[in-house]
């Protein structure tokens, strides 16, 4: 039998630990979103398990890291967090260490195995490390793959360009796209760069021209869609592009089925001008659809919530203040149907159904010293529970959702400056 526990956390998660190891199931904390103490129940992050891998300019990267405790899941045995009717815990995971000026991360199945791995960017490095999942000792053994550009990696994304069943990687830097081939063996070449011709400050992938391959979104000074229409698999040009103003500093979008009238359409915060906006592709224009007012927006995603087949809009600003759930209605006008306040300055927004009950939850990284993987559970009628903290190793910069150890519960992995930090399912029961 597997349990651990922290003598200071809250007395439910105590007790909940405690039920785990008696093998009964746990159930789900009285808590609401954004009430007084009860909310703020924070799972302390202890010590974990590093590996440093060493820089080297020229090639790869490589390491392996060790778990923190025998019990076969990669974690430091110190914390846990059960939650949901299946009695499903997560838990702190082992801590990756690679070289610093690290920018994004996205994921993927790279190699085909049943675990699947992560790419980071690095920035003045201009490198990607890719990390592999496994069922010990996830992400482990970083690879990494020079861009051949002397400029930093601001954002990095994952797609089947050429249409082989294999991922691929697109690194994006101040000005150009680096687009690396993926190998079944989880090896990448480069394939093709493209020039953008303005900043690029995010990235995203959809599929805004049918039976063609994936669109790469990028957004800086200007909205951008790149297509391989009528070329090579890896030839992309720019298809069509709008412009947003010089008001460009802070800048990220989302893809999503946003908008009744088009599928996909493209959400957009705009920090320095407190502003939300939608945009979708009319024949060969993009144009912008609708706006709502929000302070200080920094992060966004898309997920349809309710099953109606319409994404939501889940956007976080910069001071904490808010995660706020809104819906596009058919007049263009949004309405806001979930708010949770976190008080925490927020960099990073995923979107799953973390602890598999059939609702979808709502994980972002913060910044801080150090930052966290913070969980808002989701329950019936647009309404969540938390937050829960996870501690990483330093502040966060970015977020992604995926199946590292192969279990087929999601984890989730949150890049600092110079490390990736892992929170894991794991089992109450051993056998």
């Amino acid at each position: 039998m597997w349990c651990a526990r922290r003598e200071f956390c809250g007395a439910w998660l105590c007790a909940v630990a405690t039920a785990a190891c008696a093998g009964e199931p746990p159930g789900l904390p009285s808590v609401s979103s954004g009430s007084e103490g009860s909310s703020g129940t924070t799972v302390a992050s202890s010590t974990s398990a590093e590996t440093t891998v060493g820089p080297d300019p020229d090639t790869a990267t490589t390491g392996s890291t060790s778990a923190g405790s025998d019990d076969g899941t990669g974690t430091t045995g110190e914390t846990v967090l059960c939650e949901g009717p299946l009695g499903l815990c997560h838990a702190l995971g082992s801590v990756v260490v690679l070289p610093e000026d690290l920018t994004s991360i996205a994921h993927g199945n790279f190699d085909g195995d049943e675990y699947e791995d992560v790419v980071v960017g690095a920035g003045s490095r201009t490198q990607v490390h890719v990390a592999f999942g496994t069922a010990f000792n996830p992400l482990q053994a970083p690879q990494g793959y020079s861009t051949q550009f002397d400029t930093d990696v601001v954002d990095v994304a994952v797609a089947d360009l050429d249409g082989d069943g294999v991922l691929d990687i697109v690194a994006a830097h101040p000005l150009d796209l680096t687009l690396l081939r993926g190998a079944p063996d989880g090896t990448f070449s480069i394939a093709g760069q493209v020039g953008v011709g303005s900043s690029v400050l995010d990235l995203a992938i959809g599929d805004f021209f049918p039976d063609q391959s994936p669109t790469i979104v990028t957004v800086g000074a200007q909205l951008r869609l790149f297509t391989s229409l009528g070329r090579g698999p890896f030839e992309y040009f720019v298809a069509t592009s709008a412009p947003l103003g010089s008001n460009s500093a802070q800048r990220s979008l989302t893809v999503g089925n946003l908008d009744p009238s088009a599928t996909p359409a493209i959400g957009l915060t705009h920090r320095d001008a407190s502003l939300v906006s939608t945009h979708v592709l009319e024949r060969i224009d993009v144009v912008q659809a609708s706006s709502l007012s929000l302070g200080l927006p920094v992060a966004i995603t898309a997920a349809d919530f309710d099953g109606a087949g319409l994404d939501e809009l889940v956007v976080a600003s910069g001071s904490g203040d808010a995660v706020i759930v809104h819906q596009l209605g058919p007049n263009g006008d949004f309405a806001e149907l979930a708010r949770a306040e976190p008080a925490y300055d927020v960099t990073a927004l995923e979107v799953v159904d973390f602890n598999i009950d059939g609702n979808l939850d709502i994980l972002f990284g913060t910044d801080g010293d150090p930052g966290a993987i913070v969980v808002f559970l989701g329950d019936a009628g647009f309404s969540f529970i938390g937050p829960f903290e996870f501690l990483a190793n330093e502040a966060l910069v970015d977020l992604t959702v995926g199946d590292f150890n192969g279990d087929g519960i999601p984890d989730a992995a949150g890049v600092g400056m110079s490390s990736i930090t892992l929170v894991l399912s794991t089992p109450t029961n051993a056998g």
